[in-house]
């Protein structure tokens, strides 16, 4: 198996060519081939762009900008906001989305809008399962995963690993929540294969994913694996991957590395590391 690869950039001549820089890193145009059909998943947890929340308007268009260069055939992807909050074309038009598409000649596509399909899950002793979009699981050759990296209220720690879950269209995903560790590598073997891009323009700390404190760092993160750049985002946070549990599972499952060393990566994580992340949950 290749050692995952990892490319940290600052946002500071703009983030069109940290990007660019990071795809080149990685070696993108193998897993993006000429005509490929790419679905990209932002994360759109709140109705309209927050900063440190969801990811910005402005990265998303770079992102589609690029990727037309290869491909005409992208598709921006999100579930319905969780416990029937919003529809997802709710936060589409929040960010703008309709338009950014529009120039870029790509779809956006409700999942929850789509034909559900069970997928089982091991978790255990127990068989389970979860529903994903038919037009996921067979109709797309990769993913494009663009997560923010923040601290979050259950999990502990949210970014490239976690944005799986919003690929899920049930609304009311929470509920499977007590076998998440098994059910989110399950979704991302489905999802393969990946390149991750994190919009580190701004991290959420103490409260997220909605709720805490944008901070901005001016960073893009480009992976070839989700688990491989979350054990770099935590890093420039202050944090230790392996001490979140669905992080951990990741290792176990031969998805995420047990160390940064275990990751090809242009800049070591530590430079970029200006403050400790920590959560403190609300009363609420």
């Amino acid at each position: 198996m290749n050692r995952p690869r990892a490319y940290i950039g600052s946002n500071g001549n703009g983030i069109d060519p940290a990007i660019r820089e990071g795809l080149e890193f990685i070696g993108w145009t193998d897993i993006v081939r000429p005509g490929a059909r790419v679905l990209v998943k932002p994360n759109l947890t709140y109705p309209r762009y927050r900063e440190g929340a969801t990811t910005s308007p402005e990265f998303i268009d770079a992102v589609l900008g690029i990727l037309r260069e290869r491909t005409p055939h992208i598709t921006v992807a999100e579930s319905d906001g969780g416990n029937r909050s919003y529809p997802a074309e709710v936060p589409f038009e929040g960010h703008d989305l309709p338009a950014i598409a529009a120039r870029h000649g790509a779809e956006l596509f409700s999942l929850s809008r789509d034909e559900w399909e069970r997928v089982p899950v091991k978790s255990g002793f127990f068989t389970r399962s979860i529903p994903l979009s038919k037009r996921m699981l067979h109709d797309f050759d990769v993913t494009v995963n663009l997560p923010v990296p923040k601290m979050h209220f259950v999990v502990g720690y949210t970014g490239a690993v976690k944005n799986h879950w919003g690929l899920v269209p049930d609304t009311m995903r929470l509920r499977n929540h007590f076998f998440f560790s098994d059910a989110i590598y399950e979704i991302i073997k489905r999802s393969e294969p990946e390149i991750v891009i994190a919009d580190g323009t701004f991290f959420m700390d103490r409260n997220g994913p909605v709720r805490g404190d944008p901070v901005r760092m001016d960073l893009t993160v480009v992976s070839d694996s989700p688990g491989a750049a979350d054990a770099v985002l935590t890093r420039i946070m202050g944090l230790d991957h392996t001490d979140y549990f669905y992080l951990k599972r990741g290792i176990e499952k031969g998805m995420a590395p047990r160390t940064v060393g275990d990751v090809d990566v242009n800049e070591d994580p530590e430079r970029f590391h200006v403050r400790d992340f920590r959560l403190e949950r609300s009363a609420m």
